[in-house]
């Protein structure tokens, strides 16, 4: 547990870069960010992005966001392990919201919905995205000001700059499987596995946040759609034989992230305002769900 003093480096020490590295040895792994309205979970996923509070004193890393920390230690370890050569690995990354149960490209200028699909080899995809190579720093801050930039956000009374949609950066690694190469000497084989950083919208009140008109009908979608996300959650602890992926696209689109074959990290945020009581027993019963799930990576 992180008390309100903890900083991002705190988090992602303790939690955080273990997923990271599972995922660089070959492991489906996720890290979501979940919680209601105004709880810290788009600073604890994105951070400082702008770099003004690193002028005020405190280091970059204590104000960077778990996504720009996990990339960069994604690449650093793959220039650490096989130089600058990037023969023997590929990593990309796409940028999705999902808005008002629409999957929408945020590396392309078009709002479009998105069409998903589920491949037995390829798993869930967004058909039509975009994807980025990453192969330095910069290509990650890219990725961070990119997302930042372009989500949608409003203001409610309960958070000034409330996310009014979820993120989802996902990031595919290709790594050649040598053993493999050698006994097919004239193919190259590559292992696959994806890394997905989540940044949930946050679940709220409308009567607190008094929200109306095009707030409420986001706030409608956020919440049904986080209530989606809790049902598969509950299905997967209780190992029940249907899981309702396709009840939302943040559900489906999540489907391999979220699946019994991944590592999965949650970052349960709460408001530690009395008044919120109701809201933060409702993030713990959803974080004992999650808890709960069994996964065999």
């Amino acid at each position: 547990v992180c008390g309100p003093e903890s900083s991002n480096l705190d988090i992602w020490n303790i939690s955080a870069r273990r997923v990271v590295d599972s995922f660089l040895s070959g492991i489906n792994s996720a890290l979501f960010s979940f919680g209601q309205t105004g709880s810290g979970k788009t600073w604890t996923m994105q951070g400082d992005w702008q770099g003004s509070l690193s002028e005020e004193g405190r280091s970059k890393l204590e104000v960077e966001g778990i996504s720009a920390m996990a990339l960069s230690h994604v690449l650093q370890t793959l220039h650490s392990r096989f130089g600058h050569s990037e023969e023997k690995w590929v990593c990309e990354c796409s940028i999705l919201e999902v808005y008002n149960d629409s999957v929408c490209d945020l590396l392309s200028r078009s709002t479009s919905d998105l069409c998903l699909r589920d491949d037995p080899s390829k798993g869930v995809w967004a058909e039509g995205a975009t994807t980025l190579r990453l192969r330095r720093r910069e290509d990650v801050m890219k990725v961070v000001k990119t997302a930042r930039s372009r989500l949608r956000f409003s203001s409610t009374a309960m958070n000034l700059r409330s996310s009014r949609s979820h993120l989802v950066i996902t990031v595919f690694l290709y790594l050649e499987d040598e053993e493999r190469s050698a006994e097919k000497k004239e193919e190259r084989i590559f292992r696959q596995s994806r890394l997905t950083l989540v940044d949930l919208a946050g679940n709220e009140k409308v009567s607190k946040s008094e929200a109306s008109g095009k707030t409420f009908r986001e706030a409608t979608y956020v919440n049904r759609s986080l209530l989606a996300l809790g049902a598969v959650l509950s299905a997967l602890a209780k190992r029940t034989e249907h899981v309702p992926y396709r009840s939302s696209k943040l559900t489906f689109l999540l489907k391999d992230a979220i699946g019994v074959d991944s590592r999965i990290c949650v970052i349960g945020h709460v408001n530690p305002d009395v008044q919120m009581c109701r809201e933060s027993i409702n993030t713990l019963n959803f974080m004992t769900f999650a808890q709960s799930i069994q996964t065999n990576p």
